[in-house]
């Protein structure tokens, strides 16, 4: 059997098993630890894409600044 790539592959593969096997303490772990890991990438891929949108908005003429504003009230 082949092992998952990626902690959100597996920790999936592992919620799968713990339906099965409800009461396995080893894999409650491995499930907790998973989500704290698959969690902290997700905070990360958040952080860096604000980080990329606030660089970007740093530079942005004020024409475009008034196209990003009109859009986001419409959008709201």
């Amino acid at each position: 059997m082949k092992c998952p790539s990626s902690p959100a592959a597996e920790l999936h593969h592992l919620e799968q098993l713990l339906m099965k096997w409800p009461m396995s303490i080893r894999i409650r772990r491995k499930v907790n630890e998973l989500r704290q890991v698959v969690d902290q990438q997700r905070e990360n891929r958040l952080r860096k894409l604000r980080g990329e949108i606030r660089r970007n908005l740093a530079g942005a003429s004020l024409d475009t600044l008034a196209a990003v504003a009109r859009e986001l009230r419409s959008a709201s």
